[in-house]
């Protein structure tokens, strides 16, 4: 038996056994090989065979049960969870690498590496299946770390490293089902392709990417998408194709009402019209977008819609105003030393050089566009470098040098699959051989450049490799072929004629459905303002009456409290009344029987001064009675006690009865004081007797003065004469 021992190493899930558990473990299974020997000998000491097995076995079982228990209890004491970065921390550490993206891209990709790396070690330990909130923010920020860290590698020309990151990024996003990060790393995917020139693996991811935007709604990222597939089925020349995409960008840039998309996507059309032979409405729309572009200062911007004017001119003929815009384009590109982009202008410089003869400037911009070429990891401009170089030393006369340049283009344009470049080479190729003689090759490459040429509709191309057949046949004495191929070549031109004033048309028509596109979208934008207006509007009122029913719930609380309170304020009131009432009748009551024993007590009074009268009156007979004396005071109790007896009544009938003299004087004016005051004694409830004791009055007197105040009031006999009184 050999010892192999026991493996330390990972454990599939989130645990992990320490390398001490591991060697420890190791220690019982040498023991468990030590005590072997030893069980053997034990065994030959034993005489039966079976005693011996029985031994053996356990002794055998009881070290396995042993390393069983050490083994159980290692695992559950050592096993360490193997937990995600905080969020937080990872997320300072990606800002910090924004913050040195543009000044210390190195510093940058550092922190970025340190998010990923952290990432590396925690993967181990994240279930994609069943996956937490925090795990889910982990994620987002990991794969941000690896778009960014591609982001820096992408502007520094290395597209192969700059296209790990993505494919890292869109793993790590297919995994955790986050739609958006997948559509933003299968576009940043495509667009690694397009620079490399392989269009049809980047229609594909853009067309992708451009689906998942779609479900998402997420207009930006619709925009990019579809732009980019438009770029891509432009260089692919299915010009359609790249139109639709376009005219599709251009809505939804038109619908964000973003002023820099729409002009990015003017400049694209731009180019595409130009393709199409429409240069004038290309121009304009170029001019358009630097305009807008001068305006907001964006430089990369203004360099490509100068370097697409520039273009178009010498496409024109214009080359002096096509020198001044691609001049300006290319310094720009000079100070940002962007070297994809500075490329392109090169190759535009040396070509217009050549279509203007200045061999040295040719040459001079055909050895840079060469080296920058060179320089860039993905070398996106090769076959053009080469097939220019080609045709400089065409100029030159070298045809040689010519072949040899257009080999090596027409290599890697067939395996980039550039059939309009393609169709340029052979073509050109086929001059340089022509200018050596080489008739039978001349023939071949000519044959596949106009073949070519015809699966992509390019006419001139069909002309001039036509033309070129025809020349090579006449020379070689095979007139037939030669009037064959010129009838060609006459016919193409006379469709060139043709196509050329059915483009004018076409331009004029397209023109003429331009503005009325452009006078449909103002009246379409004019509109959504309108609806914008409305609902602003819509939204107002509805704020209004919103204010207006709260306002109104308010005032009617206020109301409804107002009103209990008035209310509540009413019962205290009257309350407060009955019991000021209650009060007033209380003492109303008491002055009544005040008034009452008041009365009582003058007749009382009045009753033993007439006694007194009396006495004094049969003492005036008397011999020992002065009769003067008695007489005098006699009259003086006479008159004195009446008019007591009134002021006394008069001042206890104000206080109970307030008011009764004036009411009665007002609606009678004609009694006298004394009918004013026996009807107060009437009122009083008071008879004829006690008004007569009360007064000093006969009963007779009292009598006939009751007759006059009841002729004054107007009663007849029946009237209660009290009653009446009592009313006033």
């Amino acid at each position: 038996m050999t010892n192999q021992g026991f493996r330390c190493g990972h454990i599939e899930g989130k645990y992990e056994i320490r390398k001490e558990v591991c060697g420890i473990f190791n220690h019982i299974f040498y023991i468990y090989l030590i005590f072997r020997p030893i069980n053997k000998t034990a065994c030959t000491a034993v005489t039966t065979t079976d005693n011996c097995c029985n031994m053996n076995r356990c002794f055998h079982l009881l070290l396995i049960i042993l390393c069983m228990i050490f083994y159980a209890v290692t695992y559950h004491v050592t096993a360490q969870p193997v937990t995600i970065p905080d969020t937080a921390s990872v997320s300072r550490l990606l800002v910090r690498g924004v913050e040195l993206s543009d000044s210390d891209r190195d510093s940058a990709v550092y922190y970025y590496h340190r998010v990923i790396s952290g990432f590396r070690d925690a993967e181990q330990g994240i279930n994609y299946k069943n996956l937490s909130k925090k795990e889910l923010e982990y994620l987002k920020t990991v794969i941000q770390a690896y778009n960014l860290a591609g982001n820096v590698y992408y502007y520094d020309d290395q597209y192969q490293r700059a296209e790990t990151y993505y494919l890292q990024s869109l793993q790590i996003a297919r995994k955790a089902a986050l739609n958006k990060y997948i559509a933003k790393a299968l576009f940043d995917i495509g667009y690694i392709r397009y620079v490399n020139n392989n269009y049809k693996e980047s229609k594909k991811l853009f067309e992708e990417s451009y689906r998942i935007y779609t479900e998402l709604n997420n207009r930006k990222g619709m925009y990019n998408a579809t732009n980019a597939c438009g770029l891509s089925e432009y260089h692919l020349g299915n010009y359609l194709s790249a139109d639709s995409c376009f005219t599709a960008a251009l809505t939804i840039a038109s619908g964000m009402n973003d002023s820099t998309l729409i002009s990015d996507i003017k400049t694209h059309l731009g180019i595409l019209y130009c393709e199409q032979e429409k240069p004038e409405e290309g121009i304009t729309l170029f001019k358009e977008a630097m305009n807008y572009y001068e305006k907001t200062g964006n430089t990369e911007a203004i360099s490509d819609a100068a370097l697409n004017i520039g273009v178009v001119l010498k496409m024109a003929g214009k080359y002096d105003d096509a020198l001044e815009y691609i001049r300006k384009s290319t310094d720009i590109e000079e100070g940002s030393q962007r070297k994809s982009q500075l490329v392109i202008r090169y190759y535009n410089l040396a070509d217009l050089y050549l279509e203007m003869n200045d061999k040295e400037k040719a040459y001079e911009y055909c050895q840079k566009t060469m080296t920058i070429a060179n320089e860039i990891a993905s070398k996106p401009f090769f076959a053009d470098c080469n097939f220019l170089m080609g045709k400089y030393f065409m100029l030159e006369k070298n045809y040689r040098q010519a072949i040899s340049h257009f080999k090596t283009a027409l290599v890697t344009a067939l395996k980039n699959n550039e059939q309009t470049l393609t169709a340029g080479i052979y073509l050109w190729n086929a001059r340089a051989l022509y200018k050596l003689n080489r008739n039978g090759q001349v023939t071949d490459l000519a044959r596949k450049a106009y073949e070519n040429a015809l699966k992509m509709k390019l006419l001139s191309l069909q002309k001039d490799a036509a033309l070129l057949l025809s020349e090579n046949f006449q020379k070689t004495g095979k007139t037939g072929k030669a009037l064959t191929w010129y009838k060609i070549y006459h016919n193409i031109s006379d469709s060139i004629n043709f196509f050329r004033q059915q483009k004018e048309i076409s331009r004029i028509e397209a023109r003429y459905n331009y503005e009325k596109k452009e006078h449909e979208n103002e009246l379409l934008r004019s509109k959504a303002s309108l609806q914008e207006i409305r609902l602003k509007n819509r939204t107002i009122t509805m704020i209004v009456l919103a204010l207006a029913i709260i306002l109104s719930v308010v005032v009617i609380i206020l109301l409804i409290s107002r009103i209990k309170y008035t209310h509540a304020l009413n019962r205290e009131q009257k309350m407060i009344s009955l019991r000021k009432l209650d009060t007033l009748n209380q003492e109303l009551e008491g002055k009544k029987r005040e008034l009452t024993a008041k009365m009582m007590f003058l007749n009382q009074k009045n009753e033993l001064i007439g006694r007194i009268i009396q006495q004094l009156q049969e003492l005036q007979n008397s011999p020992d009675i002065n009769y003067h004396e008695v007489n005098a005071l006699v009259n003086e109790l006479r008159t004195d006690s009446p008019q007591g007896n009134w002021k006394e009544f008069e001042t206890q009938f104000t206080q109970v009865h307030p008011g009764f003299y004036k009411r009665l004087y007002e609606k009678y004016p004609a009694l006298t004081s004394y009918e004013q005051r026996i009807a107060a004694f009437l009122r009083m409830n008071l008879n004829t007797k006690e008004i007569s004791v009360i007064t000093g009055r006969t009963s007779k007197s009292i009598e006939v003065t009751r007759s006059r105040i009841r002729k004054k009031l107007g009663l007849s006999r029946q009237d209660n004469l009290n009653s009446f009184l009592a009313s006033v």
